[in-house]
């Protein structure tokens, strides 16, 4: 009985940590999400695009990067509910 209990146990560790995972993953593509936008603020400040609608791009762009890092934010709590892992307090 001690083995079952103790495989079970194991078993739903081993199901966090995979959900743990899948959780970073999210995050990294979140990461690469913002890495791309940048780089497409960067292109859009080189173009020759009148500089109102570079304007008006550029605002939107910087909304949806805060959303981005709004989302990095929420999975990284989500990782930390799912896995038990907190930051370091250091």
């Amino acid at each position: 009985m001690e083995d079952f209990i103790a495989e079970n146990e194991k078993s739903k560790e081993d199901c966090k940590l995979h959900l743990g995972d899948t959780v970073q993953f999210n995050i990294k593509a979140e990461a690469d999400a913002i890495e791309n936008y940048n780089r497409l603020l960067a292109q859009l400040n080189d173009s020759d695009i009148p500089n109102r609608q570079k304007e008006f791009v550029q605002k939107e762009i910087y909304e949806i990067i805060g959303d981005e890092l709004n989302h990095e934010e929420r999975l990284k709590m989500i990782y930390s509910l799912i896995t038990g892992i907190k930051e370091s307090e250091d």
